[in-house]
């Protein structure tokens, strides 16, 4: 499975560095920012259709908590406690997917965001599956603070006005988590 995704990613990322290529100019230096995963430029009028989906469709995931709980038993467990197994998947399938499509329209792909909040709130709550609260509140601050940095840092440093593109600085606070996230599984084998 892994050897597929990582085929697929190949395939997609030289299709969109030949798009790039054969754009233009300005054209590719936004999709380029773009799909860095970028806050510049971004003003409230391109929050609202992301606002939107998550003050309709959070309310009716937090709905799905207690079937959530039920699946993480497995499928067997789940459906002898009265869950519709198959429904649950689909919907919250496509509750989590307008979610992430709404947020990476507005933003673009913001790397790391998805694996570090839930993992740290998994762990600041102790509970046994990342929940859905804490784990949107700690993904929206990890943003934040990465923005904070992305548009400041370099200056903070003194090395120049440049500002980052945020995903840059979600990956690079990401990366070393994900290594520390893959050691510690190692070591508990």
């Amino acid at each position: 499975m892994v050897l597929i995704g990582v085929g697929i990613a190949a395939a997609a990322n030289s299709l969109v560095a030949w798009l790039l290529v054969i754009g233009d100019v300005n054209d590719a230096g936004r999709a380029a920012a773009w799909l860095a995963g970028s806050l510049n430029a971004r003003a409230w009028s391109d929050a609202v259709p992301v606002a939107l989906a998550v003050l309709l469709l959070v309310p009716v995931a937090m709905m799905f908590n207690r079937d959530l709980s039920a699946l993480v038993l497995g499928d067997d467990v789940a459906s002898s406690l009265g869950v519709r197994v198959a429904r649950v998947r689909l919907a919250l399938l496509v509750i989590a997917t307008v979610l992430a499509a709404m947020a990476t329209a507005g933003a673009g792909p913001i790397a790391f965001v998805a694996l570090v909040a839930p993992q740290i709130a998994q762990r600041l709550t102790r509970m046994e599956r990342p929940p859905l609260l804490p784990t949107a509140m700690l993904g929206a601050l990890f943003v934040v603070l990465a923005d904070l940095l992305a548009r400041n840092g370099l200056q903070w440093l003194q090395v120049g006005p440049y500002e980052l593109p945020v995903g840059v600085v979600t990956a690079a606070a990401g990366a070393p988590y994900l290594l520390y996230l893959i050691g510690r599984q190692q070591k508990g084998r």
